[in-house]
């Protein structure tokens, strides 16, 4: 009797290898209730759904099947399924074979037992097929898991690698953005910088330039004066012009004195006078009309050749200035200067103005107010007054006049008023009781000059610093006029500063007196049974864990020959050490920050 195992195995060799499995054999011979032709029958007639995209079953497979049913139709009435499918195996699948086999044996009783009974040999030969069938299919598949485990793994490395790729990149982007903050950022101090060089050397320029020109201004009158002196007197309706000749000026029968308003051409004199070769003489002129400014100049034969020049002519009103300031009690903000002028001579006009300037400032454009007399003219009132706002910058200031025909040259100027600074930075040293060291600064201001504002900030810097470099700042609290800073811990001599967001951002409006900080580091070394206990207490320097304490023979003057080192303990001011040779030692402290091999301070002398 065949076995279940042996059914299975004959049924696998026939249909299996494409869409159905072993287990899918079984559930088909499970289903018949294990009778082998109703399984034969089933799983001619099963045909499987081929989803799109799936293997299709080999041809051979298909050939297979359709050669065993056509057998089967031949041979069915006389022979059972079992019988055909076990001739069909033994003739390896060759129809033709196996429909001769079948016939020589459809009749005879005793072969088709024996195809009933196939010997052992061939059963194992069949099971051992099967199984290297299996084992082979369980290999392709195991391979194909491994090269899907590989792939996958490739896979989560390159996303892996494109993360780390990305952060990379990220990191990179953003560290160079950092930089280019940076950059802009120093780029833009430098840039202030700069701007403000560029304005002081232009300002030396200018001034080297004002003296350049004065100094030729001087040389010429000088060489003028050695050739030709003119000198003017004039009343209200005459002047008078004088000249005499130097040592060196020949003198001609064509030379000649023009009178001209300041700025017009040579060739275009309001009056002439001619000497008639005379070396020193005096002529009366009609004095003009039109106010302004004017000038006499000498000229040689005949010629436009300019050899001397007398002083600047103001005709029109001749006015003196007073001036002074005028204090609120109440508001500083709202000082007035005063300003009283007498009319000496001539006329006013409506659009004769007075500006007010620093005392210092030679360009007569750059005036802070103006006051013009417009509708308030009347020539008949000689004297007058009137106010301006005074400057809160302290400082040195002046009024001059300017008559309207002239220009931006001033005919008279008022004495010098003062605006005294009352600008204050005052400091409180907030001391550690425990060490009378200065823990923090406290700074109160008063300023009067400019009005505070939040933008407005506070500044300590070194002492001899300029205003780029300051230490630390902060801005200023307009509810509250101080502001606290901890104490540098450098050795040095600082001062705070105030800076006023409506000034250039580095002027400051006032300091304070110079703030010393001392030297309070100290490192002791004792000595007890042999023990030599050091203890420091350093503010000068921000201490580390890397910072360290050496024993040295005293006068030893190379660092690195030390006898022990400690490193320090930032929470614990006290190390121990011991030496064995009795000599005389002293403890000196580093500072990683200075140097390894740089001693910071030392302790006294002990001897063991």
């Amino acid at each position: 009797m065949t076995t279940r195992h042996e059914k299975i195995t004959q049924l696998f060799q026939i249909f299996g290898g494409s869409k159905l499995t072993q287990a899918d054999v079984e559930r088909f011979l499970d289903a018949n209730d294990g009778d082998f032709d109703r399984t034969v029958d089933a799983l001619l007639n099963f045909k499987p759904q081929v989803a799109s995209g799936d293997r299709q079953k080999n041809p051979e497979e298909i050939q297979k099947q359709k050669n065993l049913e056509t057998v089967h139709n031949m041979f069915g009435g006389d022979l059972t399924r079992s019988v055909i499918s076990a001739v069909y195996l033994q003739n390896h699948g060759d129809l033709v074979q196996t429909v001769d086999t079948l016939l020589n044996i459809s009749h005879d009783e005793e072969a088709i037992e024996a195809i009933r009974n196939m010997n052992a040999q061939q059963k194992e030969k069949l099971e051992e097929d099967m199984k290297k069938e299996q084992e082979k299919r369980l290999n392709e598949r195991k391979e194909r898991l491994q090269k899907e485990i590989e792939d996958e793994r490739q896979r989560l490395a390159d996303l892996e690698k494109k993360f780390i790729d990305e952060e990379v990149r990220h990191a990179r982007a953003m560290q160079e953005k950092l930089e280019k903050l940076e950059k802009e950022q120093a780029e833009e101090v430098l840039d202030e910088k700069r701007q403000d060089e560029e304005h002081q050397k232009k300002e030396i320029q200018k001034k080297k330039d004002d003296i350049a020109h004065k100094e030729f201004l001087v040389s010429k009158i000088m060489q003028q004066a050695a050739l030709c002196t003119l000198s003017v007197r004039y009343g209200i309706k005459t002047i008078v012009v004088s000249w005499s000749l130097g040592e060196d000026m020949k003198s001609l029968p064509g030379d000649w004195i023009g009178f001209y308003k300041i700025g017009m051409p040579l060739q275009q004199y309001r009056n002439c006078v001619k000497t008639g070769g005379v070396r020193q003489g005096h002529e009366h002129v009609s004095a003009p009309k039109t106010p302004g400014l004017y000038q006499f100049k000498y000229f040689i034969d005949g010629s436009y050749n300019e050899v001397a020049t007398s002083d600047v002519i103001h005709i029109g009103p001749q006015v003196t200035l007073c001036a002074q300031l005028v204090e609120d009690a109440s508001d500083e903000k709202n000082n007035m200067i005063e300003v009283s002028y007498t009319l000496n001579g001539g006329e006013l006009s409506a659009d004769d103005w007075f500006g007010l300037y620093n005392a210092t400032e030679n360009n007569n454009k750059s005036y802070i107010t103006y006051y013009k007399i417009g509708k308030k003219l009347n020539n008949s009132i000689r004297s007058s007054s009137f106010q301006i706002p005074a400057p809160r910058s302290p400082g040195d200031y002046v009024i001059r006049f300017f008559p309207a025909l002239c220009g931006y040259t001033f005919v008279s100027k008022s004495n010098n008023v003062r605006i005294v600074n009352k600008d204050k930075l005052t400091t409180e040293l907030i001391k550690d009781e425990s060490n009378g060291r200065i823990k923090n600064i406290k700074v109160f201001w008063d300023i009067h000059s400019v009005d505070p504002s939040t933008y407005d900030y506070v500044a300590l810097y070194k002492h001899d610093a300029l205003n780029y470099y300051y230490e630390e700042y902060k801005y200023v609290d307009l509810q509250n006029n101080f502001v606290i800073f901890e104490a540098p811990c450098s050795i040095d001599t600082f001062n705070i500063r105030y800076h006023s967001s409506s000034q250039s951002k580095y002027i400051d409006v006032a300091r304070t007196d110079p703030i010393e900080i001392l030297n309070t580091d100290i490192v002791t070394a004792t000595v007890d049974n042999g023990l030599i206990t050091v203890t420091w207490d350093i503010h000068s320097q921000p201490h580390t864990n890397w910072d360290w304490i050496g024993i040295y023979k005293k006068g030893t003057t190379i660092n690195k020959n030390y006898i022990d080192y400690k490193y320090i303990d930032t929470t614990n001011k006290v190390l121990v050490f011991t030496v064995k040779q009795a000599g005389e030692y002293e403890a000196r402290y580093f500072s990683y920050r200075l140097g390894k091999y740089v001693d910071f301070r030392k302790s006294n002398t002990f001897v063991v």
